[in-house]
Parts: C-alpha cells; structure tokens; sequence
C-alpha cells in the first residue's frame, strides 16, 4: 500500500499522534497511507486518562470521503464528518484505512469495467496503480473476515467448560499449534496458534502480510461434542478431521511445511 496518499489533521494530539497535547492542532496535510495508519494505530494505544481534558481527535480523508475520529476508552469511534446523521461506529485503524480505500476501489472497478478487454485476468491487466488497487481490494476482503475477532461476543457460549488442566492444555497446543490458510486465495486470512497468543495475518497476491492484524489471547474449551480454540471475544474455532481450522462454515486449510 505505499505511496497511496491520504490527508490526515490532528487536535490535542503530537505530531505523531502518540502523546496528547492539549490544545495543539496538526494541520491537515499529505502523507503515505501506511504512515497515516501508524497515526491511528499509536491514537488506538492511549487510555482515556491520558485523553482526559485534551478533546483529541483525528480527521483522515481521501477523495469526498472524510472521517473524524475519536478515542473513547481505547476504542476509535469513527463518523463521516460531511454526513450530518452519521452515527460514529467502532472501527479499527486497519477498517478505517479500508474504508478510505474502498472509495477509490469501487471508483476504479466501474472505470475498468468500461475500459477492460476482460482477456488478461485481473492483475495482467492493471497498470502501476491497478496493482495497488488489488492490494486495496484484497485488505477489504480481509476486513470483512476479520469483522468476528473485532466485533464477536465478548464472552464464550454459554454451557462451555473451559479446559485447565496442565496436561491437555499441553495436548491441545501440540493439536492446534501451527499455520491455517489459503496462501492463494486473498479472501481468507491466515491464522496462526502459537505461543499462547491467536495471530491473524491478512493475504494479500503478493502472498502473507508480515506483521499481524491482531493478536489476541485464547483459551481451550469443551462444548460436549468436540474441544475447541476460545478467543478472547467469545470466537470459536474447531479443528475438523484433516486437522484445519474451521469458522461458521469457512474452512482454513492448516499449512504444512
């Protein structure tokens, strides 16, 4: 996604946006989308004490869309600030650039839709900037898959027992420790169970995106029917007979190496 420009301001924030600065404005201006997501992401981190008093707030746009983002006890809340009824909705920074991102990528779709000779498959066809624009499409499909681990119940199903003991804890780690995932395939997302922590990379055509979406803590569980991976917000994953993850239905193939 580099070189893919948006136009971010700041109030009560440093430059950076990792401090607050009560009373200091950043004005608007031009910087890589990749940079701009940092911005977010360092906003994400401050708590509500550190806010207090400072109003802080964060406005990124591109094109005709432009967003005003707060920070309400860690969470970005996130409204269209040209849309006078906008209710502002919980986003992550990956979502927020993802929806900055979809204007254009719907604006580039219907223009290709006009131009293309359809013969050369979709990234034969793209020039410079169609390829970004691939890349952009595939982080939109993998926020839409990723909407249950930011959004899914914070607690588990009720009637799970969850699994404590020393020993099939240690079982379970060996059953579900590893890699899941379509490589190929941009609409999936990759999982990995390591270390007592739940990873999710987003795939891109060019293959893994190095450097996680999230990561979040997990427990084991027992339904009565099977034992299963608990993450923090209530999200189950189960193991099928072949050994790959599985997620309302959407099925992560585990990768061998």
């Amino acid at each position: 996604m580099s070189d893919i420009p948006v136009l971010l301001s700041a109030e009560g924030l440093s430059t950076d946006c990792a401090k607050p600065e009560k009373g200091r404005k950043v004005p608007l201006f031009k910087m890589d989308v990749e940079l701009a997501l940092e911005r977010l992401r360092s906003f994400a981190a401050l708590s509500s004490t550190q806010l207090a008093d400072t109003e802080a707030k964060i406005t990124i746009a591109r094109g005709d869309l432009r967003l005003a983002v707060t920070n309400v006890g860690g969470r970005l809340m996130v409204a269209e600030s040209k849309a006078a009824d906008s209710n502002p909705q919980e986003k992550t920074p990956e979502e927020i650039i993802s929806w900055l991102m979809s204007v254009e990528a719907s604006d580039s779709a219907s223009k290709r839709g006009k131009t293309s000779s359809g013969d050369g498959g979709v990234l034969a066809s793209f020039g410079g900037e169609g390829k970004k624009i691939a890349l952009i499409v595939a982080l939109l499909i993998g926020t839409l898959i990723m909407g249950w681990i930011n959004f899914g119940p914070k607690s588990a199903p009720t009637g799970m027992q969850f699994v404590d003991h020393p020993v099939r804890v240690a079982g379970l780690n060996q059953e579900f420790g590893g890699r899941y995932g379509d490589l190929t395939d941009p609409s999936q997302v990759v999982f990995i169970v390591e270390d007592d922590k739940l990873r999710m990379h987003l795939i891109t055509p060019t293959g893994m995106e190095p450097e996680p979406i999230r990561v979040m803590s997990y427990r084991y569980g027992n339904t009565g029917l099977s034992e299963v991976l608990v993450a923090e917000n209530g999200a189950i994953l189960e193991r099928d007979e072949t050994g790959n993850l599985v997620h309302v239905g959407t099925i992560y193939p585990k990768i061998r190496r």
